[in-house]
């Protein structure tokens, strides 16, 4: 706005300790437009390069967890006095400091931020009421939902979380149902970004999980690398895309945004740069036939002579990327995730809920040792596998069968190609490059055959590649899959004392053997043993064709497993897939850079 021939600009900057500083700039007008622009878009950039985030939602934490202005200045300001800017500004910031203190790991500032909060006067409470009523439900600290309850007026016990999947009752979720491991691995991401996703919270059911994803997700996603966060958020939007996931797109296409992005990418892959449209054909294979990848399908990524060219560093970050985005997909079509609160609110969309008809039970409250596992009403095949698993599976195995027998008798290839369905809104990020499903075919005479993984390791060979390649995230990753293959409960429907092991690593190795790899050192015949045709049915379409995933499927996965349970049988699934793509991706990698 101009006043006496001078112009005055507002700039908001954003600094690393959360704080907003406003700075008035009072100039002629020629000498306005040259300081604007060059001030402007030299101080955006340097934000988005130093700004390291520390997960998901960080960018809302910066934010005051306001979106009441989505972190700019609102017109009405712009068009205010100088004065009455001003006054308006420190407004903002005397608001959004309470949220800041009271998202604080330090429970002194916490309480600090608190006592303000109650200070506050009626009107700034309205202006911030999105905001209290988001925290009075969702965080996991008791004091904060208590004070954002009390200061709009509503009992914390009448609060409760949004749906986390639609598949699921929301009770399973409450905050009185959580363990204290639970609440102090939710907490850790609340403090990180000011805010627990669903797919935080779905993951929660395993904290010690948890954890270990999020130390890889962070550093992939917002650590030191050398891509930039906006390219990496980008990769993921193609990843989830490709398995037609709405929810986990969403969640980035926020993220790209918050991080700096070029707007017009989100309007498909065709806006964007020539050198991630090139990522394309290998993320088609490595989301639906993985084994296909060969050193030729990296020419075009790798190869200086094509233009464009990716380093190698670059594209092992982009491999760890798309793997990630591919398995949150994989996760979010398992079991029905909901789409997150505050991104469909604020797109003005209703809030998906859950249907009664199709809630999942949740199991039993007590938990009986194995002595008293005959006052449960196990079906049939439940039963049997519970009986193998206390009896030793040792003893039901036949002899007679071979382990090269076993293998190819796991899983059937169905005949012929299913063509992959993208809804439309989707398919602007996936091109031309919607591909067809073909199941691994163990007897297949094409140009692929089984992966022994002992030719090509993941201790000796895979992970340390990814490590010299992308500093770390070997180490990352193998203590990721580490943690879900050996997450145990020692508890089996919820009865306790059994050993679970066989069970998992059945689940694994047959997610990888769909995936055709075959390792040597596993006895197959305990696949068939010990995971029906149901159980197969669920997690072979989780893992190749997650948009067909339905609520039946998760309900009926072939026994009668409580929630966590399933839960926990579909990470172990989608990180065994997880693991199968970057086999075959850092194979491939290995053999461009053997033939150049």
């Amino acid at each position: 706005w101009f006043i006496d021939d001078s112009c005055a600009i507002v700039f908001i900057i954003y600094s690393r300790v959360l704080y907003y500083y406003f700075i008035i700039i009072e100039l002629k007008g020629v000498i306005l437009y040259f300081m604007f622009f060059f001030f402007f878009f030299q101080a955006e950039d340097g934000i988005r390069d130093a700004q390291e985030s520390r997960g998901l939602g960080d960018v809302y934490k910066r934010q005051g967890i306001n979106a009441e202005y989505g972190g700019c200045v609102p017109s009405n300001v712009r068009r205010a006095s100088r004065g009455r800017a001003s006054m308006m500004m420190d407004a903002m910031a005397m608001q959004r400091e309470p949220m800041r203190l009271i998202t604080s790991h330090d429970p002194e500032v916490r309480e600090e931020g608190l006592e303000q909060l109650k200070g506050m006067s009626a009107q700034s409470l309205t202006e911030i009421l999105a905001t209290l009523s988001y925290l009075a439900a969702e965080s996991p600290l008791l004091d904060v939902r208590q004070a954002c309850a009390e200061a709009i007026g509503a009992e914390e016990q009448e609060m409760q979380v949004s749906p986390v999947s639609s598949w699921m009752d929301p009770g399973l979720f409450w905050h009185s149902r959580l363990t204290g491991k639970q609440t102090e691995v939710l907490s850790d991401a609340f403090f990180a970004s000011g805010r627990v996703l669903n797919m935080e919270r779905l993951m929660g059911l395993h904290p010690e999980y948890l954890e270990a994803f999020q130390r890889t997700h962070r550093a992939v996603a917002y650590g030191s690398g050398p891509l930039p966060v906006s390219w990496r958020m980008y990769i993921l939007i193609l990843a989830a895309a490709h398995v037609d996931s709405h929810c986990v797109v969403e969640l980035f296409q926020h993220e790209f945004r918050e991080h700096g992005g070029e707007k017009a990418w989100l309007a498909g892959i065709d806006f964007a740069p020539g050198k991630l449209q090139k990522l394309l054909p290998v993320m088609s294979l490595l989301a639906q036939s993985p084994w296909l990848l060969t050193a030729e399908h990296l020419e075009d990524v790798l190869s200086a002579e094509q233009g464009d060219a990716w380093s190698t560093g670059e594209f092992v970050h982009a491999l760890a990327l798309m793997v990630t985005g591919d398995m949150l997909g994989k996760i979010s079509k398992g079991c029905g995730l909901a789409r997150e609160s505050f991104l469909v609110y604020g797109a003005g969309l209703d809030l998906a809920r859950s249907d009664s008809g199709n809630l999942i039970e949740l199991g039993t409250s007590t938990t009986p040792t194995a002595g008293e596992g005959s006052g449960l009403d196990m079906s049939g095949q439940t039963q049997e596998v519970f009986t193998k698993l206390q009896a030793g599976v040792e003893k039901f195995k036949n002899e007679e069968e071979l382990m090269t027998d076993a293998f190819g008798q796991c899983d059937s290839a169905s005949e012929g190609a299913t063509k992959v369905q993208i809804s439309q809104d989707l398919s602007v990020y996936v091109a031309e490059h919607t591909a067809e499903h073909t199941d691994f075919d163990c007897s297949s005479k094409a140009s692929y055959g089984i992966y022994h993984v002992e030719d090509f390791p993941w201790d000796s060979d895979v992970a340390p590649r990814l490590d010299r390649y992308y500093t770390g995230i070997g180490t990352l990753l193998d203590q990721e899959f580490r943690t879900i293959r050996e997450l145990t409960y020692n508890t089996f429907r919820e009865i306790e004392g059994v050993d679970t092991q066989p069970f998992r690593h059945a689940i694994w190795y047959y997610s990888t053997r769909i995936m055709g790899l075959f390792h040597d050192d596993y006895d197959y015949r305990e696949v068939n043993l010990l995971v029906n045709i149901e159980f197969k049915k669920y997690l072979k379409k989780v893992t190749c064709l997650p948009q067909e995933t339905t609520v039946d499927d998760f309900t009926n996965v072939g026994y009668d497993l409580p929630v966590s349970e399933k839960v926990h049988a579909l990470l172990i699934a989608v990180e065994a897939r997880k693991y199968s793509s970057l086999m075959y991706g850092v194979r491939a990698l290995n053999q461009y850079v053997n033939n150049r």
